[in-house]
């Protein structure tokens, strides 16, 4: 009997393909379908979080070689100190995946707290702004301890 098991690992930029790919559905399936798709952009995210002293982070969920899911992350100052905030850019999952992977998501966001903290981070920031969260994220979010601070709204230019 085969068993199928998920891991978390650091990015490498053999990951390209897939990362590019599963982006690109989130891209064109979320509120940022408009937005358009730069292959060079994400393949240069994915250089980046595949540097351990970069300040990007990137990890993936993968399912016996099949990347099913990221968390890419970084870490940026204030615009008026120089203090800095790791912010969360995007976490993406296949939704056929979403319901088995809540010990890997913890995971990516344990690993991803530990980098910022690494960095001098005073604050981690996570956020739902594609419009195509599953159900319960923000519990799952407030349940790790964040608070909802603020709200965002968007209008088409």
């Amino acid at each position: 009997m085969l068993y199928l098991s998920y891991s978390v690992r650091i990015s490498s930029p053999k990951d390209f393909d897939q990362i590019s790919s599963l982006g690109l559905w989130f891209q064109q399936n979320s509120s940022f379908s408009k937005c358009g798709w730069s292959q060079e952009k994400a393949f240069k995210f994915v250089l980046s979080g595949s540097n351990p002293d970069s300040n990007t982070f990137l990890r993936v969920c993968e399912l016996d070689g099949e990347i099913v899911g990221f968390f890419l992350g970084g870490l940026t100052e204030y615009f008026f100190s120089e203090s800095s905030i790791a912010q969360e850019l995007v976490v993406v999952f296949k939704p056929e995946h979403r319901k088995k992977i809540s010990s890997l998501l913890i995971d990516m966001l344990t690993q991803f707290e530990s980098w910022a903290k690494d960095r001098d981070a005073i604050e981690i920031s996570m956020g739902i702004s594609s419009g195509i969260a599953g159900k319960g994220y923000h519990k799952f979010l407030e349940s790790r301890g964040y608070k909802q601070s603020g709200i965002a709204f968007k209008k088409e230019a």
